[in-house]
């Protein structure tokens, strides 16, 4: 199980550049996180130098532990913001099957 004490363990980071599209994503991804009740904070980056170290090709974009979730701009924020309670539900199924 994840231990909640361990810092970073329970954070989603969102990548992006100050302005309304990080900020509604963030808005969005936490509306998300306490409909499914998922107890994981957000985090916003905006230093330049952790995307190129991070292998980002665009921002916005997420990490929710070491996964890399990117938004395509092609994709709404919902999707995006989908992407990510998919995958932590997956990861939290995957753990929990682990430790039972």
């Amino acid at each position: 199980m994840k231990d909640p004490s361990i810092p970073g363990q329970n954070e989603i980071e969102i990548f992006g550049i100050k302005g309304n599209q990080s900020s509604l994503l963030k808005n969005k991804l936490e509306e998300a996180l306490y409909q499914y009740q998922l107890p994981y904070q957000v985090k916003t980056n905006y230093n330049v130098d952790e995307f190129i170290r991070a292998g980002l090709s665009s921002v916005p974009a997420l990490k929710a532990g070491d996964k890399i979730i990117e938004h395509y701009h092609q994709d709404s924020l919902d999707e995006t913001v989908q992407k990510v309670i998919d995958y932590i539900q997956v990861e939290e199924h995957r753990i929990k099957s682990i430790f039972h």
